[in-house]
């Protein structure tokens, strides 16, 4: 019965290292994706990332925003009432 808790005991620890490693490892690949899109499909990367920089505040984020927060803003005037 001793062998069967030290077994799971080291699974548990095993999750949590591999939990741990995958956090490190989508926290980098998270920040280092704009150099793959560049060095994948050059000149056209670095284009695309900059319109996409310049395109998505001015026209698709104030879009993207009402979908996201439209019930924040009726809860918000209903308190006030």
């Amino acid at each position: 019965m001793k062998d069967v808790g030290l077994l799971f005991n080291g699974e548990v620890i095993e999750f949590f290292l591999n939990f741990i490693i995958d956090s490190f490892q989508n926290t980098w690949k998270a920040f280092a994706w704009p150099a793959v899109v560049v060095q994948f499909a050059q000149p056209w990367g670095a284009i695309g990332l900059g319109l996409a920089f310049i395109v998505f505040p001015k026209y698709v984020k104030p879009h993207v925003e009402v979908w996201l927060f439209t019930d924040d803003e009726s809860e918000e005037t209903t308190e006030a009432k």
